[in-house]
């Protein structure tokens, strides 16, 4: 089953943007999140026996906005999922955010998980604002790779 992608979709947004054409609302109910959270771990749960001779050539989390979780919520999805699947070495990994719901602990959440930051690392970034207002900023202070596992 060579070059099997693993796609997770978190249908939630803060808002919606105009450009967007992806199955998502907005989170009207914080606790709507938890339950989403629950239900994705279910999901793993109940479909990784049927996966296991996958070896994954990408893993992507997409939306909505995946940094509308909790970091708790990441390290419990992206955690899940480390456990019940493989992944090539070199698989991609990429989790969509949203610069407004994103902060440097959910960063080091998906830098732990093996993804890459879009922007880069390190230095200062001015980030356009979806609905053409005040650009935004963020600093991401982040190893370029992932701690090796031991």
């Amino acid at each position: 089953r060579s070059g099997v992608g693993l796609y997770l979709h978190v249908p939630y947004c803060e808002s919606l943007c105009s450009f967007c054409f992806s199955a998502s609302s907005v989170l009207d109910q914080p606790k709507k999140l938890e339950a989403y959270a629950r239900a994705m771990e279910r999901e793993i749960a109940y479909f990784s026996p049927a996966l296991a001779g996958a070896e994954f050539r990408s893993f992507q989390v997409g939306g909505g906005s995946p940094s509308i979780l909790t970091a708790r919520q990441l390290r419990r999805v992206l955690g899940l999922c480390a456990r019940r699947f493989r992944f090539e070495e070199d698989a991609l990994r990429s989790i969509e955010c949203n610069p407004r719901s994103t902060d440097l602990e959910k960063l080091k959440t998906m830098r732990a998980a093996g993804s890459r930051t879009g922007a880069g690392e390190g230095k200062r970034h001015r980030i356009p604002a979806p609905d053409g207002g005040e650009p935004l900023r963020a600093r991401h202070d982040l190893p370029s790779r992932p701690p090796a596992r031991a």
